[in-house]
């Protein structure tokens, strides 16, 4: 089997170069810094693995990726960057939809492991023939579960979805618990801070023992550190600014309820959701609930 193919680009050549080296022999290494290259590549090769720096004179990283995304869904995308803003980070989930998102400068160990597990996803996925199209929609209904102080965003996507599919609602993480231990939930709406609680570790952990499990992030606070662990600990599907609107918040959670319908009848498409593992931190009784809801013969 020939060796799994890795464009690495940034506008500096010594950077570049650099990454060639450590990766040379391991992979068919292409190391550039012309964007263009990058996607006259894409278009006529499989490649595995596109790692772009985001500062980039003629393309942002975020732009490249995006275009990567489009043209090779099964080319896994990392973004590489030392200056976390946070239009980059959202741009690279809204739009590029990254595998990871890794800081400058970079933990060699770290990014061995990134590129490491986004060959190994890329290879089975261009395998399999996976495709934007590669799944038929599962016929059955998809629940959602809306975790917000308010119940107003409930409301909205009940009226974008019409009666096509059940829309649950809560305003704490115990309840919300209890809900998908009831319910298949395909897609979950969530606030990163209910009723007075940060749950982003909870979304991290229902995402690690769920990847079919899809997660738009709804809130009025971004903190680019906090979205940058959302990527790697949680791939988070989209993130959209409070207040939301319906003309806004319409689309995404039908491509949402699209995508989680894929992964259900897809398995081979699930290990592009694969997430990092982390320490697991200890939130007494809500922690035992998650990791009962995900066990079985216990009951959250």
């Amino acid at each position: 089997m020939s060796k799994p193919k890795v464009i690495f680009i940034d506008d500096e050549e010594r950077m570049v170069r650099s990454l060639e080296r450590m990766f040379r022999g391991r992979y068919d290494v292409i190391a550039t810094t012309n964007p263009q290259q990058v996607l006259d590549l894409v278009r006529t090769e499989r490649i595995h693995v596109v790692v772009s720096d985001h500062r980039m004179p003629e393309m942002t990283g975020v732009d490249l990726l995006t275009e990567v995304r489009t043209i090779s869904p099964s080319t896994l995308r990392i973004l590489l960057t030392g200056y976390a803003d946070l239009a980059a980070v959202i741009g690279s989930i809204n739009d590029g939809e990254i595998f990871r998102f890794l800081r400058k400068p970079w933990d060699e160990g770290e990014l061995r492991k990134k590129v490491d597990d986004a060959a190994s996803i890329s290879q089975a996925l261009f395998e399999h023939g996976a495709s934007t199209a590669a799944a038929e929609p599962s016929p059955s209904a998809t629940d959602i579960l809306v975790i917000d102080d308010s119940e107003d965003v409930c409301q909205l996507v009940r009226r974008a979805l019409g009666d096509t599919q059940r829309v649950h609602w809560s305003n704490n993480l115990e309840d919300a618990i209890d809900i998908m231990g009831q319910s298949h939930i395909g897609v979950v709406l969530s606030d990163l801070h209910v009723n007075g609680s940060d749950i982003s570790g909870a979304l991290k952990l229902l995402k690690r023992h769920d990847p079919t499990l899809i997660t738009v992030v709804l809130t009025a606070f971004h903190h680019s550190g906090q979205l940058i662990d959302l990527i790697n600990q949680a791939q988070v599907f989209r993130v959209l600014g409070k207040p939301v609107d319906s003309d806004s918040l319409a689309p995404i959670v039908s491509e949402a309820v699209s995508r989680s319908q894929k992964l259900s009848v897809d398995p081979t498409l699930v290990r592009q959701y694969a997430v990092e593992s982390t320490v697991e931190a200890d939130n007494g009784p809500i922690s035992e609930k998650l990791r009962a809801l995900f066990t079985p013969g216990q009951q959250p």
